[in-house]
């Protein structure tokens, strides 16, 4: 019973704090100068672990009452939790061939339970994506939030110079993230945060 009753009041709270981003979206958007678009946050309930499941994550690595990240490379989407409560979901793009990662340069996007090692400014950093359009300024977004993978280096959760991207295979491993839910998020994701990747 009272497994129930967590259960309920955990789809309640996650289900009002996200009506109220989106209603605070819509309502910048109606105000002159607005923005004119809703955040990259989705209201699909798909994809992210059901209150059981997020419980057993939670109880499996320590993360009661902390900031936790949560990728579904199948759906293509990042969601930010407090303990068991969902607080944010946004679309990513992730590596351009599908699996786990094998070696360097297979463009797959790593899977495991990994942590934030640190958080870079990456605003002047440039990237060149060999596709003949030479390097690319602002191409990891304002920030680059690297992650210890243990085997890989240079795996990240960055934002982007081209949101058409979102939604799609086509990264080099990284997590990418629109700048706007990039700057949700980094602030929360100090060094130790724990990130679930999962296929």
């Amino acid at each position: 019973m009272l497994i129930a009753a967590l259960i309920i009041l955990i789809l309640a709270t996650g289900g009002y704090l996200l009506w109220q981003r989106r209603l605070a979206a819509f309502e910048a958007a109606q105000e002159p100068g607005g923005p004119g678009e809703v955040p990259p946050v989705l209201v699909s309930q798909e994809g992210v672990p059901d209150p059981g499941e997020a419980v057993a994550l939670v109880a499996a690595n320590d993360l009661e009452g902390k900031f936790w990240l949560y990728i579904r490379k199948d759906r293509f989407e990042l969601s930010a939790w407090n303990g068991n409560v969902r607080t944010a979901l946004y679309t990513v793009a992730v590596g351009e061939n599908p699996g786990d990662k094998e070696r360097v340069g297979d463009r797959r996007t790593p899977e495991g339970v990994f942590r934030v090692e640190s958080i870079h400014d990456s605003r002047a950093w440039v990237h060149d994506f060999d596709d003949g359009k030479g390097p690319v300024e602002g191409a990891y977004g304002p920030f680059f939030i690297r992650l210890d993978t243990g085997r890989w280096k240079g795996i990240g959760i960055h934002g982007t110079h081209d949101p058409s991207s979102l939604g799609t295979r086509t990264t080099e491993g990284c997590i990418r993230l629109d700048n706007k839910a990039l700057l949700e998020i980094v602030d929360k994701a100090v060094p130790g945060t724990v990130v679930i990747i999962e296929p």
